[in-house]
Parts: C-alpha cells; sequence; structure tokens
C-alpha cells in the first residue's frame, strides 16, 4: 500500500480547503473549541501510535465509524504503521474551526494538521485530523496521512540569491 493511497484507505478525507491549510495556522475562529479538539486528537493519536487501533476505532466519531468498519480500520491501520514505523515525533502546525461543512452533517468541526517524523520513511508526513463535537465531546471523524509538501516561500520571504543582479549598461535613446 503506497502512501498515496494512505488518504483514502484511512476514509474520510477531510474537506479541500482543511488540506490546504497554511502550515502555522494561529488565528482560528473559535481557539477554545480548537484547544479542547487538540486536547482530545492527541489522545486518540496516542492510541493509534500505541497500536490500540481497535480502541482508536471505538474512541472515534460516529461519522468515522459509518465510513468504514472496525475490522477495516484495524487492518489498513496496521498495514499502514508496518510501512511508516513510528512516529518519532509530532508537532502541532495549527488548527482551524469550521460549522456547516459542504458535504458532511451540520456541526463543528476542528480541522488540525500535524507535521510528524516517521521512523521508517526518510520523510516528513502531513497528518490532517478532523474532529467533530458528538454528544458534547470533541472526536477524530477522520484522519489522513500523506508525504509533507515542500512549499516554497513566498518571493519576500526567499533568502537572496547568491549573485547579485546583473546590471546592465544605460540604453542610449534611439536616433529619430
Amino acid at each position: 500500500m503506497s502512501l498515496l493511497l494512505l488518504g483514502a484507505v484511512l476514509v474520510w478525507a477531510a474537506p479541500a480547503e482543511a488540506q490546504n491549510m497554511p502550515q502555522q495556522q494561529q488565528s482560528p475562529e473559535n481557539p477554545e473549541a480548537v484547544e479542547e479538539a487538540r486536547e482530545a486528537a492527541e489522545e486518540w493519536l496516542e492510541l493509534t501510535d500505541a497500536g490500540s487501533f481497535g480502541e482508536s476505532w471505538d474512541e472515534a466519531a460516529t461519522l468515522l465509524q459509518d465510513e468504514v468498519s472496525q475490522e477495516e480500520w484495524t487492518s489498513q491501520s496496521e498495514d499502514i504503521n508496518d510501512q511508516v514505523g513510528d512516529i518519532e515525533e509530532r508537532n502541532f502546525m495549527g488548527g482551524q474551526y469550521q460549522e456547516d461543512i459542504p458535504d458532511l452533517p451540520e456541526g463543528e468541526y476542528v480541522i488540525m494538521q500535524y507535521e510528524a517524523t516517521p521512523s521508517d520513511l526518510d520523510q516528513q508526513l502531513m497528518e490532517i485530523v478532523a474532529t467533530t463535537k458528538e454528544d458534547g465531546e470533541w472526536k477524530v471523524a477522520g484522519y489522513t496521512m500523506r508525504p509533507a509538501a515542500q512549499q516554497q516561500a513566498p518571493p519576500s520571504q526567499q533568502p537572496p540569491s547568491e549573485e547579485p543582479p546583473s546590471e546592465q549598461p544605460p540604453q542610449e535613446p534611439p536616433n529619430n
């Protein structure tokens, strides 16, 4: 199973706008919800990191459970874990609070991004964890993992080039 397939395998793909969420998003519309959802997501991620995939399915939101059976979730998660190995380090990159996401049930959602360092791959991974508030608790409603994209800094933030711009002699006005 390839990492490209990974996002599709671990069902519920986060909304497109969440997958392209700017790194280091620091201004969520509802910071309290983002923090509560982050705590729930990180507890859930601890289950997956420990290989407790059945328990992670049990703790997930109904939205995720309705998309994939516990047996499928466990099998797919084990296959992926065999490829990437342990997550050695995980950094929270940001979270975004949203309501009423198209094609999803009405409700509150927080979409978060983490950069993860796996033990068995030579590249960073981006984990996207979607949470929803269900029965008053934040629960994981979706999870995807993909290679972290190398984002190029905007031109104003790029380091100066090694060579100064070439100077051209002034041009003479044309003869009329």
